[in-house]
């Protein structure tokens, strides 16, 4: 593949709890491969990877990120009024190292999924509060929590 070729490419990253971050090793494949996603997508864990990754972050900064804190100590299972986890450590760990307050504010163009429980329907977010959405995507949380 020549090296000055551009790709126009987009990536999905799904969840699956702690197995949802095996995507920095596909993220850092692609990397060494010189192969660069214009645009992000994820849900859950994939949101999380994703927030990160969108907003500049090299796939092994992310993993070490991720690594250092433990994917358990940013959730507590319980049942808040507007989702299944709370991820107080989580919202904390993105604003420390995403200076960006909107998902439209990322580096890279991002697209995140989370579950209306009202409507019990998949909602898209390109834009709003970036912890909030990423926040709801990655427990669950009712989309509608996010104009709180």
């Amino acid at each position: 593949m020549p090296q000055d070729k551009k790709y126009n490419i987009g990536l999905v990253l799904s969840g699956g709890g702690a197995r949802g971050f095996a995507h920095l090793g596909a993220l850092q494949a692609l990397h060494e491969a010189k192969i660069y996603p214009d645009v992000i997508s994820g849900v859950s864990a994939g949101a999380i990877a994703g927030a990160f990754y969108a907003h500049g972050m090299a796939p092994e900064d992310i993993f070490e990120l991720l690594k250092e804190k433990g994917v358990l100590e940013y959730s507590k299972f319980g049942f808040p009024i507007n989702g299944l986890l709370s991820l107080d450590g989580l919202v904390s760990e993105i604003k420390e190292n995403i200076p960006c307050e909107d998902v439209s504010e990322l580096s890279k163009p991002a697209f995140f999924a989370a579950t209306n429980l009202n409507t019990g329907k998949v909602e898209y977010f390109s834009k709003g509060n970036l912890c909030k959405v990423v926040a709801a995507s990655a427990c669950i949380r009712s989309s509608s929590a996010l104009s709180k």
